[in-house]
């Protein structure tokens, strides 16, 4: 399992957690479709674990690579 690069800059300490792969292991994850004026966009999913989130965003980018897909967490963003 893969989680990304071990180095960022990062506003938020979340925003750090969330990119760790302790984090990874946590059902909070949702696949999201977006543009580049709305990113992170509106999610289409429920949550679920790492894994199976980024199964869902590779079948949907492979169905439609038109759209814009990733997999993110929406714990301490507010709704707007």
């Amino acid at each position: 399992m893969s989680i990304g690069m071990d180095s960022g800059w990062f506003p938020h300490f979340l925003d750090a957690y969330f990119q760790s792969k302790a984090a990874a292991e946590l059902p909070i994850w949702r696949v999201y479709q977006h543009t580049h004026e709305d990113y992170p966009g509106h999610p289409l999913t429920a949550e679920a674990d790492w894994d199976s989130t980024w199964e869902q965003v590779l079948r949907l980018r492979e169905r439609n690579p038109s759209n814009r897909y990733h997999c993110d967490q929406d714990l301490y963003r507010s709704e707007a």
